[in-house]
């Protein structure tokens, strides 16, 4: 379960691309699916270990979000081991002005070097967007959310996509938490700001969506 930093790569959540294009009111499903499939591309960008990526199927993580016009929760866990690759899928449920969505993502992820071979977002396949990182700062510190009180690596980024650039904070802690050990993330960039907040983990029995 445990996986060492090899490359200090945080999973980074930078729905304000995607929210951005959604007009005030409530977003139809297809404006949902986009925003669900940028935040799966952003939390399963992992962490390698010095022999590959680590992670068991049934490993999960369960997340807190906060976005500028919604509210949501996520739910990301191996759901399939295939040697060489395995299957990460991601729930996520967002609520738009009381109307509450529910978008099921999946990316096949290749052990060696953690690159997405395929992704789908409710069945539909779909193209995984390049993205330029360019790394701050990185630091140790306390944090506490509501899943508890962690020693992590403080990491500032920004992220660069489709000609618009975010500023990122993420803490992490590989060691300690499920999959790559994000236990918060704040993305702020134009007018979205995005804060996701760790509510558990585990080994076994990912849990679903309320």
């Amino acid at each position: 379960m445990k996986t060492r930093i090899f490359v200090l790569f945080s999973a980074v959540l930078i729905l304000g691309i995607g929210i951005a294009k959604v007009e005030a009111g409530t977003p139809s499903e297809n404006e949902v699916r986009r925003i669900a499939l940028e935040v799966a591309q952003q939390m399963t960008l992992p962490q390698l270990a010095a022999g590959g990526i680590d992670w068991q199927a049934g490993e999960w993580s369960s997340y807190e979000m906060s976005l500028a016009i919604a509210q949501g929760t996520m739910v990301k866990f191996v759901s399939k081991d295939e040697g060489d690759k395995f299957w990460m899928t991601l729930l996520t449920k967002l609520d738009f002005f009381g109307q509450p969505y529910q978008v099921e993502s999946k990316m096949l992820i290749r052990r060696a070097d953690g690159a997405i071979l395929e992704f789908y977002v409710d069945g539909q396949k779909q193209e995984v967007p390049q993205q330029d990182v360019t790394l701050i700062s990185q630091e140790a510190e306390r944090i506490t959310v509501p899943a508890g009180t962690f020693d992590s690596i403080h990491v500032k980024m920004t992220v660069s996509q489709d000609g618009q650039t975010m500023n990122v904070d993420t803490w992490m802690n590989p060691r300690d938490v499920n999959l790559d050990g994000t236990i918060k993330m704040v993305q702020e960039g134009g007018l979205m700001s995005t804060t996701l907040e760790l509510t558990g983990f585990g080994d076994k029995n990912p849990p679903t969506l309320q």
